[in-house]
C-alpha cells in the first residue's frame, strides 16, 4: 500500500503535469518559448502560502517533458524563490546574470533570441475548464485562458 507521502506526491506530479499542458499550450497562443511564473501566482494556484525547494524541484521534473529548460531566479531580500523560468530552448547565460527585475529578464532574454513572457497560472478550476473546452472544440487557442 502506497504512503501518505507517496499518495500526495503521486497527486501533485498530476496536477503539475495538467499545469505543464496548459502552459505548453497557453506559451503557443502568445507565441514565446519560454515562460517565467512569478512566485505568488505560483503560490496561488497550488493553494500555499509558502514553498520548500524541494517543491520546485518536483515542478521542474515534472514539467520537464513540456519544457525541458529551466531556470529559477531567488530573492535578493529573503533568498526563497522568485520566480520559475520554463523553456523549449537553452536559455542564455546573458539572460541568467544579473540582478534585475522578471520585466527586465524577460525583454533580456527576448533580446538574445528567446521569445519570453511572464505568465499568470489560472485556479486550477479555471485551467481545467479551459483545457476541456479547447480539446473538446468549444474553445480556440486565440480565446484559451482568457
Amino acid at each position: 500500500m502506497a504512503s501518505a507521502e507517496e499518495v500526495y506526491r503521486e497527486a501533485q506530479e498530476r496536477l503539475h503535469r495538467t499545469l505543464g499542458a496548459f502552459l505548453i499550450v497557453k506559451a503557443w497562443e502568445i507565441g514565446v518559448d519560454c515562460i517565467a511564473i512569478q512566485r505568488n501566482s505560483l503560490l496561488k494556484f497550488l493553494k500555499l502560502e509558502r514553498m520548500k525547494n524541494i517543491r520546485i524541484d518536483w515542478l521542474k521534473e515534472d514539467l520537464s517533458d513540456f519544457f525541458p529548460h529551466q531556470w529559477v531566479t531567488y530573492s535578493s531580500d529573503s533568498g526563497t524563490y522568485a520566480t520559475l523560468y520554463l523553456s523549449r530552448f537553452e536559455i542564455p547565460d546573458k539572460g541568467k546574470k544579473g540582478s534585475m527585475t522578471d520585466k527586465k529578464r524577460i525583454e533580456k532574454i527576448s533580446n538574445l533570441g528567446v521569445r519570453a513572457s511572464i505568465i499568470k497560472v489560472p485556479n486550477e478550476k479555471d485551467m481545467i475548464s479551459s483545457m476541456a473546452l479547447l480539446s473538446n472544440g468549444i474553445l480556440t487557442p486565440k480565446s484559451f485562458g482568457a
